[in-house]
């Protein structure tokens, strides 16, 4: 279907070219076809820039979609940056606490979080929080999200009181919107199996953070920051 929109088009900048890179760009995403997704997306945002300028909430998503690719080819200074680029066209486009933005500053501090820059990351996450809860009530899927991104953040400054109290009741927001045996919802379990531990509390860290460890190694879809952090918190379970 590209190819032949390619040829219709003449291959000159296009709106129906630029949705189609987008495609093939994620569907090669998908496939863990990551170079061949990289340039994909590239050509699509290059593309959309001639047609729609440096600011455009496609473009913005498009600069996230592509954070997550280099993210997997293991660059993580440039997914951060990409990242960057990403909210801060979000914001000039469609406004400071819009759903976009505080998407991609959640996903910005998640990479911050890999890369060990806590100092930039909690600023943004207790935003997205605050924002969050404002919109989206306190039991939204999306809440729960950044709760956990904040208490693991707690764990690993030692701030084990507070990061309990956020990881608490994240994991059964998770397991009703994704299924108990869900990447997402063994995140949560491992993060507040890692605040228990921190606390001492061993014997209920294990029931929690065990498993859910155990379901996010083996997991190809679980993100890099989950996998890593599960890894050192079990290695600290006695």
């Amino acid at each position: 279907a590209l190819a032949m929109k390619r040829v219709l088009y003449s291959d000159a900048p296009h709106p129906e070219i630029a949705m189609g890179l987008n495609n093939v760009a994620y569907t090669l995403h998908v496939e863990g076809q990551y170079k061949e997704a990289e340039l994909a997306y590239r050509e699509a945002i290059e593309m959309n820039r001639k047609l729609l300028g440096d600011d455009h909430p496609d473009i913005a998503m498009a600069l996230n979609n592509l954070a997550f690719v280099i993210r997997q080819e293991g660059d993580l200074p440039s997914t951060i940056d990409i990242a960057s680029e990403s909210v801060e066209t979000y914001r000039r486009t469609l406004g400071d606490e819009h759903p976009s933005v505080m998407r991609g500053m959640n996903n910005l501090a998640m990479w911050l979080l890999d890369a060990g820059d806590y100092k930039a990351a909690e600023p943004l996450l207790r935003q997205v929080l605050d924002v969050r809860i404002k919109s989206l009530g306190p039991e939204h899927v999306d809440v729960a999200g950044t709760k956990i991104l904040l208490a693991g953040l707690l764990v690993d400054t030692g701030r084990s009181e507070e990061a309990l109290t956020l990881a608490s009741g994240n994991k059964e927001i998770y397991a009703g919107e994704y299924g108990e045996d869900h990447w997402r919802t063994a995140s949560a379990s491992v993060v507040e199996g890692a605040a228990l531990a921190s606390l001492g509390r061993q014997d209920e860290a294990r029931k929690l953070l065990l498993p859910g460890y155990e379901l996010l190694r083996t997991n190809t879809e679980a993100l890099p920051w989950f996998v890593s952090s599960a890894t050192r918190w079990r290695s600290k379970i006695t």
